[in-house]
């Protein structure tokens, strides 16, 4: 009868869980991050749906189907088993599916003593477990926002803006907002930066033509308690400029999807800026995405992955983009995806190959060799000195917010450009162009890591530059380096899938690489 009883309270917990709330957002909210993997199980929910979840019962809702079952254990003793259905309601206009996924975890009154409900329910030496029920909702086609993967890891697709031609962006609302018309002052479209550990965005302070046309953070427009604070530094600088830094605030960081719909918050450190003068970020152009500020994907503790992974939002600090976005320029057009907690194999035409990545605050990989090849796979006077396209340089840099190649000296990227073919425009002779209807006869550039080599056609180095021209995305550094390396940007991002590993106790980080499926290659 006790144990009876404890069933039946679990189950209503549960219940209450997932109808408590009825407002007009689905948040799967975390808190700040905690060392315990079993303190960050409570969360709030928020639903978007016509009508009432159904709480976990003894066995699925009438014409759902059960899709996974996973048996996993929990910290200081006792097992839950988390089941994983996806449900079909119908709706006043069109039908909504969602996918729920529903915790239940209970821990043995005494040594020995077993439960059986909802088929498999665990006992063992401990306290009870707390509930968790999540919910979301299906975007992006068919993609949706939450999933499980074969291996049962919880995966969470979010789209990208961008395209071949352009950096990719990721929506994303800095606080919370207090009403409709506060979601668009603090919504953002930033800039998706490998190469940065940084997230920020500009503050009302932020003066000068630059900021015109853009939003800016204003922390009276958050619900969420934001905390103000000094800045950990005044300024950063990229390859583009400089920006200056007024001040630090923590508040709720959302990943949009529409509206607030089924989006995904985390209690984020990001800093304002003041003067964005120095950098050519915030450069308008109708022929790209506007971009609002930047969100670091370096591999550092405040990526926003491993801050999802710390939070329990997902199983491990893994994350994923696939850029195969349109060739041209199609400003906000939506560009691929990004995936946290893991990788989707259909992105991929092939399973990634993980290249181990130095410890470090930048995502570097050692590099083997860089050739060009025929359409026949014949290495093209790879030993001569013209040949000669890896130079001093012994590591690339992979970069997301870099649109170019960028080789490792002058040398390389005028010799380079002579054996692949391509022409120095009259008018601008660090730009080298080739004619678009020979982009087929280009050789491919080889990019030579550890375990794979990444291939790249002429369509994957060039740009449309319009009059029949195609420039290509080659860059030389801009100064002499004594450690040279090459740099790999969007364009690479654009022609492979990639997959980011993060790892929890200072071990070995990588990059995986598998060549990206779909998108518009015309």
């Amino acid at each position: 009868m006790i144990l009876n009883a404890l069933l039946l309270l679990t189950l209503t917990v549960m219940a209450m869980l997932i109808t408590e709330a009825r407002s007009d957002e689905m948040v799967l909210y975390a808190g700040a991050p905690t060392p315990s993997p079993t303190a960050s199980l409570v969360r709030r929910f928020y639903r978007q749906a016509p009508a009432p979840a159904p709480a976990p019962t003894s066995a699925p809702p009438p014409g759902s189907q059960v899709t996974a079952m996973t048996k996993k254990a929990i910290p200081g003793g006792g097992t839950r088993y988390v089941t994983t259905y996806r449900i079909r309601r119908p709706a006043p206009a069109n039908p909504v599916t969602t996918t729920a996924m529903a915790t239940g975890a209970i821990a043995g009154v005494a040594a020995g003593a077993a439960v059986t409900a909802a088929g498999q329910v665990a006992g063992a030496a401990g306290q009870a477990a707390q509930q968790v029920s999540q919910a979301s909702a299906m975007v992006h086609g068919d993609h949706p926002v939450m999933s499980v993967s074969p291996t049962g890891e919880r995966l969470y697709t979010y789209a990208l803006r961008g395209s071949a031609a352009d950096l990719f962006t990721l929506v994303m609302n800095f606080g919370r907002p207090r009403s409709a018309q506060a979601s668009a002052l603090l919504q953002f479209n930033v800039l998706v930066d490998t190469g940065s550990s940084e997230i920020w965005v500009a503050s009302t302070d932020c003066k000068g033509g630059l900021c015109d046309g853009h939003p800016m953070y204003n922390p009276s427009e958050s619900s969420a308690n934001p905390q103000i604070m000094e800045p950990k530094r005044k300024s950063i600088t990229y390859g583009s400029g400089t920006v200056s830094f007024v001040r630090d605030v923590t508040d709720d960081v959302i990943i949009q999807t529409t509206g607030l719909s089924a989006s995904i918050a985390v209690r984020h450190r990001f800093c304002l800026v003041s003067d964005v003068s120095g950098t050519d970020l915030f450069t308008s152009s109708a022929n790209l995405t506007r971009k609002d500020g930047i969100i670091g994907f370096a591999p550092t503790k405040s990526n926003i992955a491993y801050v999802m992974y710390q939070s329990g939002l997902i199983t491990s600090p893994t994350w994923s983009f696939h850029m195969r976005g349109p060739r041209r320029v199609q400003p906000g057009s939506a560009g691929g995806h990004v995936v946290f907690g893991g990788s989707s194999p259909q992105h991929m035409t092939q399973a990634p190959v993980h290249v181990k990545a130095e410890l470090g605050p930048n995502w570097y990989l050692p590099l083997v060799n860089v050739t060009i090849q025929d359409a026949k796979r014949h290495i093209i006077r790879s030993n001569a000195p013209k040949g000669d396209f890896r130079g001093r340089a012994q590591r690339v840099w992979v970069d997301s917010g870099v649109n170019a190649l960028i080789t490792p000296s002058a040398l390389i990227f005028h010799n380079l450009h002579i054996s692949l073919g391509f022409q120095p425009v009259p008018t601008a002779p660090d730009t080298w162009r080739v004619k678009c209807s020979r982009l087929s006869k280009i050789p491919f550039l080889q990019i030579h890591l550890e375990g794979i080599i990444l291939s790249l056609n002429g369509k994957d180095i060039t740009y449309d530059a319009g009059g029949g021209w195609c420039n290509s995305w080659l860059r030389k550094p801009k100064t002499d380096n004594p450690d040279p390396s090459w740099v790999l940007g969007s364009p690479v991002l654009h022609a492979y899938a990639s997959v980011w590993k993060l790892d929890t106790n200072g071990g070995p980080i990588s990059i995986g690489f598998a060549p990206a499926a779909g998108g518009d290659d015309e």
